[in-house]
This record gives C-alpha cells, structure tokens and sequence, in this order.
C-alpha cells in the first residue's frame, strides 16, 4: 500500500470489547492484540483512521471510556463512530 502511495487506511475495528465481537462475528478482529496491529500499520508510514460502532447488546455501560482508551492508546487521531442499526430479523 505504501509502495502505491497511500498515505491513510481506514480499519473497521467495530469495538475493543471482545463479547461484542463476538456477538457480531467479526472473527477478523477477536483473539489478537489490536492495539499492536494498528501499532504495525503505523510503522509502515500508514495513518490509520478507525471505524466503531455502538450499540450492540453485549456493550458495556462504559463502552465509551473503552472507546477513549483504546484511541489514545493507539495514537489513531481521525475515527468514525456509528450507532448500530440492525436489520430486521438478524441476530443482533
């Protein structure tokens, strides 16, 4: 990608709480250190730009001080944050 000359990618983390993750099956993003990964992209010259997204069953009443952590822990300065809108007749 850097190779190509992009300058930014954005990731859709979806949420730093594993039950959430687990909820939705983003099986992408569970059972791995995401801070690291992003940490990773850094390094390669990439700003990351992040997506979250609220809303799901299993987020915890401070879902949003796990949101404010995570973001400055790993340095991400542009995210996107979604409410989460579940269609019909699915799981969530």
């Amino acid at each position: 990608m850097v190779k190509a000359g992009l300058k930014a990618v954005f990731i859709g983390i979806e949420s730093p709480n594993e039950e959430s993750l687990i909820e939705s099956n983003k099986t992408q993003n569970r059972d791995r250190d995401l801070i690291l990964s992003v940490k990773k992209i850094q390094e390669s010259d990439l700003e990351v730009q992040e997506g979250f997204i609220v809303g799901f069953d299993n987020d915890p009443p401070i879902i949003f001080d796990k949101l404010t952590d995570f973001t400055q822990v790993s340095g991400i300065g542009k995210l996107m944050i979604g409410l989460l809108n579940a269609s019909q007749k699915t799981k969530l």
